[in-house]
């Protein structure tokens, strides 16, 4: 079994990702401005029955690239329905905005009219709508595919029940997800929601290079009294061929939310997944579970299997505030932070003046770089947020994000 505790604090790493992701990064680069086109992705040879994929994409023609990332090194994933394309477009925006490199994101929709619409959304993002932005340096390639067409043509799974296919549930969520990382055959996957935002000069590349510089995963033993929470952990482990039984109490693990994947462990992941659930495939099995999560049933995985990732660091939050906040901090921490959510994916939700100088500590400890921003936040922690965002190192307030 794997230690809960904090093993080598030395040299750590870490940024907490956003349902607002506020990215940030080291570098600023030259402007330069981006053509933006809609063009065809040539059909992929071998996949599936040899069908003719419905697939697009949205093609930057640009002069430059400063960066070595190539199409199966590093990619971006990003689910999205119909209600969530106005905030996919803002996305884009702020890639074209604030990124000096960009690796090429897949954009997985739910049919092909959903794919059909999205690029005549994302068609509009030329130059003459972006002129007021000079600061655009790179575009990204956008390949868009839909759910339907994808597991259909690559993964010879027909997905026939057309409004399963279109729901919002969290199993179809996590199909796109798991099966976008796996389509787009990059090395390194993140995951990103359609509501993610860049605010700031950003550096995908290092974004890329300080996570698996020293990759980790975060979990706390928060209490289960959202019992909502407990049905997540309990698909998380059934997905897993294994009982919440066998699961050590309280363990939590969706408490970090930049989502990576490494594909030669997915791929591992995917086998065990299939082998334990009498040959059925990971789509099949999501399907039967209401509250799954593909990055916690993941890094479960991970977490049971420690041998595979040896470079790996597992952190608990609880051992994480015993560090950075006093005692009566931490009852604190107790009150506010183990009923509704992980804790990393709201750190400064609840602070209050006695409790910033820690939380600021632990986040230059952790060097987050994603941050999620409610329009729930408490006016107290409100009103702290530039004081936050003036002593964190690598954090600053995303514009225009709290709703």
């Amino acid at each position: 079994m794997v230690d809960h505790r904090i093993r080598d604090v030395r040299d750590v790493r870490h940024w907490t990702r956003c349902a607002v992701f506020a990215v940030l990064s080291l570098m600023a680069g030259v402007a330069v401005l981006m053509l933006l086109m809609v063009m065809a992705v040539p059909n992929r040879q071998g996949l599936g029955q040899g069908q003719e994929e419905h697939v697009e994409t949205v093609k930057v023609m640009d002069n430059d690239t400063t960066t070595n990332i190539t199409k199966c090194d590093r990619g971006i994933v990003m689910p999205v329905y119909r209600p969530h394309f106005p905030e996919l477009v803002e996305f884009i925006k702020s890639v074209k905005l604030h990124s000096t490199d960009t690796p090429p994101i897949w954009v997985i929709t739910s049919t092909t009219n959903e794919t059909r619409d999205l690029l005549s959304q994302l068609s509009q993002l030329s130059p003459t709508t972006d002129k007021a932005n000079p600061l655009s340096v790179y575009s990204p390639t956008i390949t868009v595919v839909d759910l339907v067409t994808m597991m259909s043509t690559h993964f010879g799974i027909e997905v026939t029940d057309a409004s399963w296919v279109t729901a919002t549930k969290f199993p179809i969520q996590s199909v796109k997800k798991l099966y976008g990382a796996l389509y787009c055959e990059c090395q390194q996957v993140l995951i990103l929601d359609a509501e993610a935002l860049v605010t700031r000069a950003t550096s995908w590349a290092q974004v890329f290079d300080d996570y698996y510089d020293t990759p980790f995963i975060i979990t706390s033993r928060i209490q289960y009294e959202n019992t909502a929470m407990r049905i997540v952990m309990e698909d998380v482990m059934s997905s897993l061929g294994m009982s919440i039984t066998a699961l050590p109490p309280r363990l939590w693990n969706l408490e970090y939310q930049g989502w990576f994947m490494e594909r030669s462990l997915l791929l591992q992941y995917v086998d065990h997944v299939q082998r334990v659930n009498e040959g059925k495939s990971v789509f099949d099995v999501f399907r039967r579970l209401k509250y799954i999560f593909e990055m916690s049933s993941y890094a479960m995985f991970l977490y049971y299997n420690p041998e595979l990732v040896p470079t790996y660091r597992f952190y608990n939050v609880e051992d994480l505030a015993a560090m950075f906040l006093t005692n009566n901090h931490r009852v604190w921490y107790q009150i506010h932070y183990t009923k509704e959510h992980g804790v990393m994916e709201k750190l400064f939700k609840y602070m209050n003046k006695e409790t910033l100088a820690g939380l600021v500590r632990m986040s230059n400890f952790l060097r987050l770089r994603f941050f999620r921003l409610d329009a729930d936040f408490p006016a107290e922690a409100k009103k702290l947020l530039p004081d936050v965002f003036s002593q964190v190192d690598t954090l600053t307030i995303p514009p225009c994000t709290l709703r």
